[in-house]
């Protein structure tokens, strides 16, 4: 793991003495627990509890005798989670490091003004690729990819184990080799944040791999093998209702239309964002993830794990809820749903390519990488002339296009892309639910801190900002 803390890193000085946060050491030890918690907690309510919650105050020691039985049952880690996670992780990062693609010179780097890494920007082939493998493997009978839908708890496993020895590896990994930055000495709270700040291998830098490759594209194929689950169910239906009678076995059926509209929808939701994130892939190296915060245990366990496995509890929803009450939507509800998740999805899109291009422009002289074969290419994503404000610190504030409406409606309109993502799976559960409900905890703690450093770094600019765009996030509301 040297190979990975060792370059684009520099060298270790005195602890520093930098604020502690997420409850510092008490507070990152439960979150550290609670990350692991969580994901065996909701695939066993949702899989073994009828998609019911159990309270884990007044029927804990219940609970966890039941969760640790069915994780021994049905989560333990076995040869096709090993080949299936190590092949895609693995398959990725091969891609990331040798499809084509332009390259990209990031901000400079925090401890040296002087310098910019540079970044293939190769997240669009690599996507498309992946894609075309997954529908080749699947009609051509290769690879069933409802095997993931069924083996769900033992990939979790996998992930969880693989992202807890990548994060235990990495940082002490930084410790040995003197490359470690920013630290508290604090082990426990350094160890939650990471050590190290643009680690890599090769030319491929290990936290935007993560945040752009693993967390999305493990997401697809998670809800990709639940859609053909469904699709082969429908098949299996189909097959037993006619009097030729049910035919073989789920291995046997191929390739079929899914014919589920709420699973479309799922299908649709999980698409449009990895795809985003592939399309929009230049404006990466410019966010707060990759030039400000180190790679540690919470962006490497969350991105490895969390996101995919977390985020994709509603396509498993569907599967086992099908053709049931809760499930049984009118076409005006689907149309609604389907209507505000591409709403929704356009001003996610175009605010996030506005602020991001804008930041591009300026950080580059006016030149940033265009892919005109990007799809989808949406109106005024790119803004010609935008408006913007001056601060004393140099920094510009942009005042144009969606940003002048809220300050945070990229937030809004993400958070609503979650809502329907419950939404489409109906009333019967809050498993479906949890996510948005987790993503508006996590984007209020994000416009807390966002607003505390802003303050910090603007001062009286950041005021004069908020009288010029005064609502954060709806416009005229709040």
């Amino acid at each position: 793991m040297n190979g990975c803390v060792g370059r684009g890193a520099p060298p270790s000085g005195p602890k520093e003495h930098q604020p502690k946060e997420m409850g510092g050491t008490l507070g990152n030890l439960l979150l550290i627990a609670w990350s692991h918690w969580i994901l065996y907690y909701l695939w066993y309510c949702l899989v073994h509890n009828d998609a019911k919650l159990r309270d884990p105050l007044f029927d804990g020691r219940e609970l966890w005798s039941d969760m640790r039985a069915a994780i021994s049952e049905h989560a333990r880690p076995t040869a096709f989670a090993v080949a299936f996670y190590s092949t895609f992780f693995v398959g990725q990062l091969l891609l990331a490091a040798f499809m084509p693609g332009p390259e990209l010179r990031g901000r400079p780097v925090e401890y040296d003004e002087t310098k910019r890494l540079s970044y293939l920007i190769n997240g669009l082939s690599s996507w498309w690729l992946t894609l075309g493998v997954m529908l080749v493997t699947q009609a051509a009978g290769i690879f069933n990819w409802a095997r993931l839908h069924d083996h769900y708890g033992e990939v979790l496993t996998v992930a969880v184990v693989f992202s807890d020895v990548f994060a235990v590896l990495l940082y002490f990994g930084a410790l040995a080799t003197g490359n470690s930055y920013r630290m508290t000495g604090d082990h426990v709270h350094d160890f939650f944040f990471g050590a190290v700040l643009h680690p890599r291998v090769g030319r491929v830098d290990l936290k935007m791999f993560a945040e752009g490759r693993v967390s999305w594209i493990l997401l697809f194929m998670l809800t990709f093998g639940s859609s053909v689950k469904q699709a082969q169910l429908e098949a299996l239906d189909q097959a037993a209702s006619s009097p030729a009678g049910p035919g073989d076995s789920l291995q046997a059926l191929g390739f079929h239309v899914l014919r589920d509209g709420n699973m479309w929808f799922i299908l649709l939701a999980h698409f449009l964002y990895s795809n985003a994130v592939m399309k929009g892939e230049e404006c990466i190296p410019m966010t707060w993830d990759i030039f400000y915060e180190k790679f540690g245990f919470m962006l490497i366990f969350w991105n490895f794990t969390g996101v995919p496995f977390m985020y994709c509890l509603q396509s498993m929803y569907l599967v086992r809820y099908r053709n049931k009450e809760e499930t049984t939507h009118p076409l005006a509800y689907k149309l609604m749903c389907y209507g505000l998740l591409l709403s929704a999805y356009y001003v996610w899109d175009v605010s996030q390519s506005q602020k991001n291009l804008f930041r591009a422009k300026e950080e580059n002289g006016g030149v940033y990488i265009k892919r005109k074969h990007a799809f989808p290419q949406l109106p005024w994503s790119d803004l010609e002339k935008p408006k913007y404000m001056s601060t004393e610190c140099g920094s510009k504030l942009l005042v144009d296009g969606f940003w002048k409406y809220a300050r945070k409606i990229h937030y809004t309109s993400d958070f609503i892309m979650a809502l329907t993502w419950g939404l489409i799976c109906g009333f019967g559960s809050f498993v479906p639910y949890f996510y948005p409900f987790f993503f508006l905890c996590m984007i209020l703690h994000r416009t807390w801190r966002d607003t505390s450093r802003c303050k910090h770094k603007y001062g009286k600019d950041w005021v004069k900002y908020c009288e010029r765009v005064p609502y954060v996030f709806v416009p005229r509301v709040f």
